[in-house]
């Protein structure tokens, strides 16, 4: 009986006091889902999320137009569906609160820009760097505002970690980069899923090799080594795949295997906003490379020059990563550009050492005085005229140069003198 009792009255307690076991468990279930809400939607506030390991973090910048308004918001929807280890930031002038706010609503983060030119053109490498301060990931990149990707873009970057045994060097710093595809009059109809976008990417126009709008890199590459070249101006884009050819970085096309679908409304965001501006230079980056680094061959910078491209197996069923043997002819240019830049730069530092001993030559040995000895070249006989009528013979004597001592006459105007010696004195005599 006595354990009866007790039976009850536990069952009595708990009965009474149920709201409060219910409460708990209610506001435990709260509290995991606001904390994975948190996570998943993360806000500018700069390094909270520097704890978490992205896979990749997709940077981009723009000039708020109303002609480019669905381009922009199109963008901003497809990145963040990319992957929820793929992490979208937008540098945006401090001007533009309402667009900073819808994107990060969307899941964004928001930079300012804090480096930029006269003309207000963003520095590229500026944004890399307040990445690598910001976020821990195995991948940084850029691309143009106008930009869409579809999920390979996610198989791709994993599949490189995959077939690493296939990179020359496994310990370079890795770059990646490809081509687009140019469409028109896109909605937001066409790119509510990534089978659309590839449906209409059969149809587009692909880009030739000689443009790129996106660059990845892995985490470790030197960013902080590029010079300030601005977004939204020329060659930029052939410089960076140059310069990852001739430093041995493991550079891959990934044209094949990364879908990069060009919304394409006018010139570009800064460029169509900036091209009319008087003080725009649409030549700066190229006057910038090429005083810093000399004459460059920019068509050597096409994605077909890179020693690596991902393809399709037959099938279009696996992704591979295989090393490029056959190159266009223009590849090559740019190497062979920089050894005749070389040989002459050799030569001319050659000839500058050369002259310089020359003249430390001329200033350090002894000067030696020279003596002029006189010899006796020709006897003269010459008759004078007196008025004794005695004609007697006068010895005159010439003397010239030794020929062995430092004289700059020659025996023939030597010569010539004694002929101009011996009229005068006739004439006198």
């Amino acid at each position: 009986m006595m354990f009866v009792r007790v039976i009850v009255r536990i069952v009595r307690f708990i009965y009474k006091n149920m709201w409060v076991v219910l409460l708990s468990i209610a506001l435990l279930i709260f509290c995991i889902v606001v904390k994975h809400l948190y996570k998943s939607n993360p806000t500018n506030t700069g390094m909270e999320n520097s704890t978490n390991t992205w896979l990749l973090v997709l940077c981009t910048t723009l000039v708020p137009n109303e002609r480019r308004n669905t381009v922009y918001n199109n963008t901003m929807h497809n990145w963040r569906t990319l992957g929820s280890d793929i992490l979208p930031v937008l540098f945006l002038s401090d001007e533009y609160k309402t667009v900073r706010d819808t994107f990060i609503r969307n899941g964004w983060q928001i930079f300012p820009i804090e480096h930029s030119t006269s003309d207000e053109m963003p520095i590229l490498p500026h944004f890399l760097s307040v990445i690598h301060r910001k976020f821990k990931s195995k991948y940084i990149g850029y691309a143009n505002a106008d930009i869409l990707f579809t999920a390979d873009l996610k198989s791709s970057l994993n599949l490189i970690g995959k077939h690493i045994q296939v990179i020359p060097d496994e310990n370079s710093v890795i770059f990646i980069s490809g081509c687009r595809f140019d469409i028109e009059n896109i909605t937001s109809k066409d790119i509510s899923s990534y089978d659309k976008i590839l449906q209409i990417k059969e149809d587009a126009k692909r880009h030739p090799p000689s443009g790129q709008d996106y660059f990845i890199t892995d985490y470790t590459y030197p960013w902080g080594g590029i010079p300030d070249v601005v977004v939204g101006k020329h060659k930029i884009d052939n410089w960076l795949l140059i310069n990852a050819i001739e430093n041995n970085h493991t550079a891959i096309d990934a044209s094949s295997s990364i879908t990069a679908v060009h919304q394409t409304v006018d010139f570009g965001s800064w460029e169509s906003s900036k091209i009319n501006s008087s003080s725009s230079d649409h030549l700066y980056n190229e006057n910038l490379l090429q005083s810093e680094f000399g004459p460059i061959h920019f068509a050597s910078g096409n994605l077909n020059c890179l020693p690596l491209y991902m393809t399709y197996t037959y099938g279009r069923k696996d992704v591979v990563l295989i090393e490029r043997t056959v190159y266009p002819e223009y590849c090559i240019r740019q190497q062979v550009f920089r050894d005749f830049i070389e040989m002459e730069r050799k030569n001319a530092e050659l000839q500058r050492k050369k002259r310089e001993r020359r003249l430390q030559i001329m200033f350090t040995k002894p000067k030696i005085k020279a003596i002029k000895p006189t010899v006796p070249v020709k006897h003269i006989h010459i008759k004078p005229k007196d008025d004794d009528g005695n004609k007697e013979r006068v010895l005159q004597q010439l003397h010239a140069p030794n020929p062995s001592s430092r004289c700059r006459l020659c025996f023939q105007e030597l010569t010539q003198l004694r002929d101009i010696i011996e009229n005068v004195c006739k004439q006198n005599y």
